[in-house]
């Protein structure tokens, strides 16, 4: 009986932390899938481009790269009402398929950005443009 009781106890000594941990570890984008949004006709370019969704004041950030380790959003934020900054995680050090593929990531448009204007997405020392929703 003791043994359950130790267990317990120790589970509930855990679950804050994971929760809090878990909290932490969120990802910028609220999906992700490979391919195009479905909005989007095929013809790729290999280069980033960004498209409202369907969904209001949802965009998507369609990404090139490996598809066995695509590029993926670290973090998202806003640099005035018409510019977001897009920042993406190292690339994995381990083995990638050496093909070019699209990842799409949704994200909600964050308090402060202008929805209703063109957007520049800055990431790194690229840039594009979520042109206005029509």
């Amino acid at each position: 009986m003791s043994g359950n009781l130790y267990r317990r106890a120790a589970l509930a000594a855990c679950v804050p932390g994971l929760l809090l941990l878990a909290a932490c570890s969120g990802e910028p984008y609220e999906d992700s899938h490979r391919g195009l949004p479905e909005s989007v006709a095929p013809g790729d370019t290999g280069e980033p481009f960004a498209v409202w969704t369907d969904h209001p004041d949802r965009f998507a950030v369609v990404l090139y790269g490996s598809s066995s380790c695509p590029p993926r959003p670290e973090s998202l934020s806003v640099d005035g009402p018409d510019t977001i900054i897009l920042t993406l995680e190292d690339p994995p050090s381990g083995p990638c398929t050496a093909d070019l593929a699209p990842t799409t990531y949704d994200f909600d448009a964050p308090d402060g950005l202008e929805t209703g204007a063109d957007v520049t997405i800055r990431m790194g020392a690229s840039t594009m443009t979520l042109s206005a929703p029509s």
